[in-house]
This record gives structure tokens, sequence and C-alpha cells, in this order.
């Protein structure tokens, strides 16, 4: 979080409650195409809570269970890493 070289995007207007699925979106779309393919979002459990309860433009939620232990869970494709030092 304190790499200067690595890509920062604003939080959410208000904070994390009033996160929503375009800001993830727009979080994704900030990193350079060039290590998209290769990113990872990395966030703590109450923050998960909260992206688990969005949905994109289509109604569908955009956080996918994993479907097996040998496959991560995902936000707009991309897995997730739970941190227990992130922000709350």
């Amino acid at each position: 979080m304190n790499n200067t070289s690595v890509t920062k995007k604003q939080q959410a207007s208000g904070g994390v409650t009033n996160l929503d699925a375009d800001d993830l979106l727009d979080l994704k779309n900030a990193v350079p195409a060039s290590v998209r393919k290769n990113g990872k979002y990395y966030l703590s459990s109450s923050v998960l809570a909260i992206v688990q309860k969005l949905k994109g433009t289509d109604g569908q939620y955009i956080w996918k269970e994993s479907p097996s232990d040998s496959q991560p869970g995902t936000i707009w494709g991309r897995p997730y890493e739970l941190v227990d030092s992130m922000p709350e």
C-alpha cells in the first residue's frame, strides 16, 4: 500500500460503505493492461462482505464463489485474497 510504483485509485466517495460495482471495475481497469491479466484484489473480510452484495448492470453479483477448493473466488473475473492487515 505504500509502494510508490503501484497504481493507486482513490477510494469510493463516502468510503467503503458507498462502494459499488463500478468502483471495482474502475480499479481493475486502472491497472496497466500488461499486468492486469495477473492482477488480484486484496481486501479485508469486512470489505469482502460488502463486495459480496454488489451487482453489475446485468443484475448479477460480481463476486463469484469458488466452484471448488482448487479454484479461487473472483471479483469481475479476477481472484481476490483476504488480508487481515488491509483497512476495514
